[in-house]
């Protein structure tokens, strides 16, 4: 009989789309974000509305260096990265317009993390702003153009070009936050503003996984790109941490927002350990056995550490305040506690990392740099550098293939 199933026979797993994945993650933080949505609960539970009210600045998608933060720069990041790994496996004539449309998302992950636009119109108004705007419509304009237009890529350009609508729609939006406008709760909450970004960061990510599998996957980890794939990811890594250690040095400590903006120097360390736990959940998917286990693990711990990178950790203890030399980068002390035991367990005990030398270096000269200089400033270098040798000691830029035929003895 059609559509009937065997008796005793294994029922197929329901799979959840990825895309229903990141429409629920986003409804969350959209919702948490200037609500006070569990003040009910404080006659019925006041237990649990203490717990609540303690979690929801960690949701805040309008306050800054917590989870709601990470998860907005991270669909960005992943959508640009999977746009780029479009970009180095297309025909040479696509090549550049697929480059030039995932940048833009790019920078504007770099943006929600790092408060850029923030801080521009802060100090020389919309001007830099307007001409930053002017120059990016017209290289994405131009690469929509050309990838719809000459190569019929209509479903891409339609679904990237929603997205940046959206974002597009942000400054208007600002405008009525800012009483520009007439009020409404949702705009003087930023709520919308902040939907309206994860509604952008959607588009964009359906556009790159549609164009990267064709409509052949729809699971979770059709999100997570190849970084083996990524055109010069080890050189863009290695200039990309130079930049970083000088803004850091250079920049940073002249900013006097930057406790409660933004951190500029999170977002290297968050999205290279990101990059690091896609490039291990590809090689577990690659492995068997222990391995594969071993390499899922190693994932999780990446994933973690990218959140650690950003999160405040006051937000989760506000009683070590005092115990931190400078709060100026918060997920230096966070990174440690989730990344040096359990790598170090894995990568050497696992047999993971092909130059153990590395892990333990990357391990120990950040700590023996502060412990000799005690300065802030090399505190806040130094997670770039760990996450950049950790990249490298778990092979971030080899393909899985490569990885799973290692030889046993290092």
């Amino acid at each position: 009989m059609s559509g009937s199933t065997t008796p005793g026979a294994p029922r197929a797993a329901t799979i959840i789309p990825w895309w229903l994945w990141g429409c629920l993650g986003s409804a969350v933080f959209v919702h948490a974000t200037g609500s006070t949505w569990y003040s009910w609960l404080e006659p019925l539970w006041p237990r649990a509305h203490a717990v609540l009210a303690h979690v929801r600045p960690w949701l805040d998608l309008a306050s800054e260096n917590n989870l709601g933060v990470w998860w907005s720069g991270a669909l960005l990041f992943l959508g640009s990265m999977l746009l780029l790994e479009v970009a180095g496996e297309a025909p040479p004539e696509e090549r550049r317009a697929w480059t030039l449309l995932g940048l833009p998302s790019l920078g504007l992950s770099i943006d929600e993390v790092a408060s850029i636009h923030e801080r521009l119109s802060a100090h020389w108004g919309w001007t830099p702003l307007i001409a930053i705007g002017i120059v990016s419509l017209a290289l994405l304009g131009w690469s929509l153009l050309a990838l719809a237009r000459r190569f019929g890529r209509w479903r891409a350009v339609l679904l990237v070009a929603a997205g940046y609508i959206c974002y597009g729609s942000i400054a208007i939006q600002e405008a009525a936050e800012h009483g520009k406008l007439a009020g409404w709760d949702w705009w003087r909450s930023g709520r919308l503003e902040e939907g309206s970004e994860l509604l952008g960061s959607l588009f964009i990510l359906f556009a790159a996984v549609g164009e990267r599998y064709r409509g052949r996957e729809t699971r979770l980890r059709a999100v997570f790109p190849r970084p083996d794939r990524l055109p010069a990811l080890g050189a863009a890594l290695l200039a990309v941490l130079v930049l970083h250690s000088l803004v850091s040095v250079l920049v940073v400590p002249r900013l006097p927002d930057w406790e409660w903006r933004g951190n500029p120097v999170t977002w290297y360390p968050s999205a290279t350990h990101a990059l690091t736990a896609c490039a291990a959940f590809w090689h577990g998917q690659h492995s068997r056995g222990r391995r594969r286990g071993l390499w899922t693990a190693a994932s999780v711990v990446f994933l973690i550490a990218s959140i650690a990178a950003i999160f405040d950790a006051v937000l989760l203890f506000p009683g070590i305040d005092h115990l931190l030399p400078r709060r100026s980068y918060y997920g230096f002390y966070a990174s440690y506690v989730f990344l040096v035991a359990p790598l170090l367990l894995l990568g050497i005990g696992g047999r993971l990392v092909r130059r153990p030398a590395w892990l333990v270096g990357a391990v120990a000269l950040p700590l023996l740099l502060y412990g000799l200089t005690g300065s802030w400033r090399v505190a806040i270098v130094t997670p770039g550098f760990l996450a950049w040798a950790l990249a490298m000691a778990f092979g971030v830029t080899e393909p899985p293939e490569a990885v799973e035929v290692r030889p046993r003895s290092v």
